[in-house]
């Protein structure tokens, strides 16, 4: 009974493949390599991208968030050439509930700026 719903599930992924329109292994086997030495691998400049991005952003985030990682937020400010980090302590992914007035605060400030951002300056390391 194990072959015959492993044969299922494999058929039902390769229709959820074909749904989002990938290209489709044709064993189960070569779908494992795709799987495993594509997804999720880290690849150099990562996010050299978002330097391209110069408009500026405000990136706000929980000290505690467990569902967008608060160091993603700190990789954005560090990535994007013109960006803001604001953090609110002991506060996780719906910081802006926990602290509204701050949170109004905050963004009618960045957005009433009429100086972009000082640009950033270079690690000495």
């Amino acid at each position: 009974m194990g072959a015959r719903r492993n044969t299922i599930y494999r058929e039902y992924e390769y229709r959820e493949y074909d749904a989002c329109r990938l290209s489709i292994p044709q064993t189960g086997q070569q779908l494992d390599i795709a799987r495993d030495s594509k997804w999720g691998a880290p690849r150099a400049g990562a996010f050299d991208y978002l330097r391209e991005i110069t408009h500026p952003t405000l990136v706000i985030n929980g000290s505690n968030d467990v569902i967008i990682y608060t160091v993603n937020s700190f990789i954005f400010q560090q990535n994007l050439p013109n960006a803001q980090l604001i953090l609110y302590p002991d506060s996780n992914h719906g910081s802006q509930y926990q602290y509204p007035a701050l949170f109004v605060a905050d963004v009618t400030r960045f957005l009433d700026a009429e100086a972009p951002l000082a640009p950033k300056r270079t690690s000495p390391w």
